[in-house]
């Protein structure tokens, strides 16, 4: 009995020596396993056509049945693959299509008779024959480098370039491998040739094109493409050059003229001579050569700058925005904003601009150059040509001189063109010039025209990320008494820099309008106007000024003096004065008013609510239903858009401690009126023209002040005006002149705001004046 247990289990820890199933058999490790290897194993190319041939070779093939061959390809079918012939149990020839349209890949398979799910395979990539699909090549210029790059389709392998027949223009190679033609031809006159293609099949195919290419004489050409700048009554000289010119040659003038005193020798091209007056001359060369029997000719746009000997114009030199608005003949309002280079010796080298105007689309970026003229009580006039091809003059007249170098001015157009527009212009700090320098809070305030024209104001505060996007934003809004109030800017706007010039661009989402061109004063401070269409979306323009320091009740406390202009029913109407807050909610309102040629006192108490985190706030005057909303860029300081039908836009300012005398006020300054706060209209018979004044003040701190001023009386020019006065300083800070033309409140012994007060000048403006 042991002896069976003992042999039942030797049989189960041996299995399958004490059991014989046929079923595993062939899976036993000791069954030798078939396997098929096929030469060639890599991928064969070959043109269509073509064959290759194979072989097998079986292993623990016992009875040498072989393999059995068959052809497959994923794109195509049955004979459309190809075909093997010439098959045996080791060996087939595979033949490739007679002709295909494009590249095919097939498999190659040979499978073992003995067993049927052991194979090998190897893939075969079919051509086209090449052909070459360029037909054409273009003309060469002698002298001139030349690259051109022969194509071919199909083909298997590499490609080889030769040159079958003919022969290349002189100077020109074809490289083999990429089949490019290229250097410099030396010989003008018609090359034919004849390129072939070569493959590299086991069979090389080819195939060849006739080709010619032109080689032509280069043109003559004046390669003088600028000429230096010059300067009145200094000996100038300029060169003009040809190439390509069959000597001699003749120069001459065919349009336009050069610069008065200059001349040009036909001879030599020589422009020399003592410029007798500034300005710039823009003028066509034409150069004749003495070619036979047809004479080549060329010719070649030019400009000269002349500039005025200054001897103060070194005072305006380095990068300075500007900002004109104001009123075309018509009526139409129009702003100008842009930058540009000074170079201290009366030449701007390069400029941009922005210009829109009510009765046309806007201009954005438009480039110009030109002359200034700076005299030596800081007056004078820039010129400039821009890429529009206008040329205009603006009145200049400047201050605020630290190390030699003029920091802000006003500014006047001053020419025949009828534009009656005034403005700023100003240093720029270069180092602000990029997204990441315009970052916090700032508050901006806008005023012009809607669609209509009617007068419309926009004012509010905006966060700034420093990397061209806005987070947040509030504003407030008045078209034509068409209110909106503590509206929100969306996130999705956005502003850029460049870093050549400091203009930028600023899109204010959900305001009208919504885009604007800036130009970068510095970090905390940019000129605006929109560039929307002003028949659509309106006009305006005016300053974003970086906010500071938190806001709350202290913010409104003391003396401020404050400058406002409006649309009344009978025309513009200003407003200068002081306007006190009591740091409770209470203020009180001292000053004077001019609407439209009426002056009288205006005074008045108001209560105002405490600034909101944005510096927001609200100014009601007692018995009234309509009332200023203003924002803060710091305490006692922003910009007023009034909520009624008049649309009052302006600015406040806190007031230095007073009392004031007249000794108060000695200081020499820049002054410049605002633009009109509306068209200017005709004056009543025997009155006063509207009209815009910019230039030089000195206040003597005796009471006695000297003007030099340039004016543009709606389009009637009278430079250089001088004129005396006398001057008297309340202990407010309120000034009067003995002409009684002006009133002046003291912001600070070195700036004034002021409002022009004719009886007879039914257009009045707001202006400004500082050291």
């Amino acid at each position: 009995m042991k002896r069976v247990l003992g042999l039942i289990t030797v049989c189960v820890i041996f299995i399958t020596s004490c059991g014989s199933n046929s079923s595993t058999s062939n899976t036993s490790p000791l069954t030798p396993q078939v396997s098929v290897a096929i030469t060639p194993s890599s991928q064969q190319g070959i043109d269509q056509g073509q064959t290759v041939n194979f072989t097998a070779t079986v292993t623990n093939d016992s009875n040498s049945q072989g393999v059995t061959w068959s052809v497959s390809g994923s794109s195509c079918t049955g004979s459309a693959c190809g075909t093997v012939t010439n098959t045996s149990t080791t060996a087939a020839t595979y033949n490739a299509p007679a002709s295909i349209s494009s590249a095919l890949t097939v498999t190659v398979t040979a499978t073992s008779v003995a067993k049927n799910t052991v194979s090998a395979s190897a893939t075969v990539k079919v051509e086209p024959p090449p052909a070459i699909s360029t037909t054409s090549l273009p003309n060469g210029t002698v002298g001139t480098s030349y690259s051109q790059t022969l194509a071919a389709t199909g083909g298997t392998g590499n490609l080889t370039w030769n040159v079958a027949s003919g022969s290349l223009p002189a100077g020109l190679t074809l490289n083999a491998s990429t089949g490019a033609i290229s250097g410099q031809p030396t010989t003008s006159g018609t090359s034919n040739f004849t390129v072939q293609v070569t493959d590299s099949a086991p069979t090389p195919l080819s195939a060849q094109q006739a080709l010619s290419i032109n080689v032509t004489q280069p043109t003559m050409t004046i390669t003088t493409t600028s000429l230096p700048n010059g300067t009145v009554g200094v000996a100038y000289t300029g060169a003009l050059q040809v190439n390509y010119a069959t000597q001699p040659v003749t120069w001459s003038i065919s349009s336009g003229t050069l610069p008065a005193g200059l001349a040009l020798d036909p001879n030599t091209g020589a422009i020399t001579g003592t410029p007798t007056a500034a300005g710039i001359s823009s003028f066509t060369v034409l150069v004749t050569d003495s070619t036979t029997p047809t004479k080549q000719t060329a010719t070649q746009n030019l400009s000269i700058t002349i500039a005025t000997a200054g001897a103060n114009n070194a005072v305006l030199k380095g990068n300075y925005a500007f900002l004109l608005s104001g009123y075309d003949a018509s009526g139409n309002r129009v702003t100008v904003g842009g930058s540009f280079v000074a170079d201290g010796s009366g030449i701007i080298t390069s400029g941009t601009e922005d210009i829109n105007a009510a009765a046309s689309t806007p201009a954005p970026g438009l480039t110009f150059t030109g002359t200034y003229s700076v005299g030596t009580d800081n007056r004078g006039t820039i010129t400039i040509t821009n890429s529009a091809t206008a040329t205009y003059t603006m009145a200049i007249a400047m201050g605020t001189i630290t190390s030699g170098v003029t920091y802000k001015g006003s500014i006047l157009e001053f020419d025949s063109s009828g534009y009656t527009m005034s403005g700023t212009i100003e240093l720029q700090d270069t180092t602000a010039f990029a997204a990441s320098a315009i970052t916090g809070s700032y508050v901006f305030n806008f005023e012009g025209s809607d669609s209509a024209g009617a007068r419309m104001g926009v004012e509010g505060q905006l966060a700034a990320n420093g990397s061209g996007g806005i987070t947040t934003g509030v504003f407030d809004a008045n078209d034509n008494s068409v209110v909106i109030s503590g509206g929100a800017i969306a996130n999705t706007s956005v502003y850029t820099v460049a870093p050549s010039t400091g203009r930028g661009t600023l899109t204010l989402s959900g305001v009208t309008p919504a885009n604007y061109a800036i130009y970068v004063i510095s970090a905390s401070k940019s000129l605006v106007l929109s560039l929307d269409t002003a028949s659509t979306n309106g006009l305006v323009a005016g300053e974003m000024d970086r906010q500071s320091g938190s806001f709350g009740a202290t913010s409104l406390n003391g003396a401020t003096v404050v400058g406002l202009e409006s649309q009344a029913q009978n025309g513009p109407d200003v407003i200068v004065g002081i306007i006190t807050f009591d740091g409770t909610g209470n203020a009180t309102l001292a000053g004077d008013e001019n609407n439209a040629g009426t002056v009288s006192p205006s005074t008045g108490t108001a209560t105002y609510t405490t600034p909101d985190s944005t510096g927001r706030f609200t100014l009601t005057p007692t018995g009234s239903n309509h009332g200023l909303v203003g924002y803060l860029t710091t305490a006692n300081q922003g910009f007023f858009l009034g909520t009624g039908s008049s649309v009052e836009t302006g600015s406040f300012e806190k007031q230095s401690a007073g009392p004031f005398t007249n000794s108060s006020l000695s200081i020499t300054a820049f002054f410049g009126d605002r633009p009109f706060a509306t068209s200017p209209v005709a004056a009543p018979p025997g009155g006063s023209p509207g009209d815009l004044s910019i230039g030089v003040v000195t206040f003597d701190g005796a009471g006695n002040l000297s003007v030099t001023s340039d004016t543009n009386e709606m389009g009637n020019l009278m430079p250089d005006q001088t004129n005396t006065d006398t001057y008297t300083v309340g202990s407010n800070g309120r000034v009067t002149l003995g002409s009684a033309s002006i009133i002046l409140y003291l912001v600070s012994p070195t700036k004034v705001v002021t409002m022009s007060t004719n009886s007879n000048d039914p257009n009045p403006t707001l202006g400004f004046g500082r050291q």
